[in-house]
């Protein structure tokens, strides 16, 4: 706070917007039908996280529903059981199963794996924060001779980027 004779000037400015929450969870709308389970894994609004609670959704019906999103260490048996997790495994979530798995294609990379699955398949994993979902397809190291052949090397990696949503038109 400014006072009279501080040695470093400084201006006081008041935000009238407090954060609403502390960012750990969202509030997400479930559409019907649905059968969400406390303490599993959704997709829902673009949003991977644990649902707080149970909700069962009639066709037409919808419902509001808190998943916690927070970047830290889970246990879940959402996972395939004919694959293997080892530690340190990167993690996607299959969005038609509804399961984590270890498979890049088509589906969102979501954490890591920390233990790897027991023999009941269970794993714990590292929740990475939302957003980091966005992996760019594979660039070759330019072989560029002249600098014609780099500006299309680089622009072919840009294209990757804004593909993969990472980098804005």
């Amino acid at each position: 706070m400014a006072f009279p004779g501080q040695p470093t000037p400084s201006t006081v400015t008041h935000n009238d917007r407090n954060p609403v929450s502390d960012g750990q969870s969202v509030k997400v709308t479930v559409l019907g039908p649905a059968v969400v389970n406390s303490d599993e894994f959704y997709l829902i609004d673009d949003f991977l996280g644990c649902a707080f609670e149970s909700v069962t959704l009639d066709p037409g019906e919808q419902a509001e529903l808190a998943l916690n999103i927070a970047p830290a260490e889970y246990e879940s048996n959402q996972t395939n059981p004919g694959l293997a997790y080892a530690t340190g495994s990167l993690l996607y979530w299959d969005p038609v199963a509804n399961i984590f798995t270890t498979d890049p294609v088509d589906n969102r990379l979501t954490g890591r794996v920390t233990v790897a699955k027991d023999a009941n398949d269970v794993i714990w994993f590292i929740l990475f924060p939302q957003g980091v979902d966005r992996v760019a397809e594979a660039h070759a190291d330019s072989a560029a001779a002249d600098v014609p052949g780099l500006v299309a090397d680089y622009n072919g990696l840009l294209a990757k980027l804004r593909a993969a949503g990472i980098l804005n038109v």
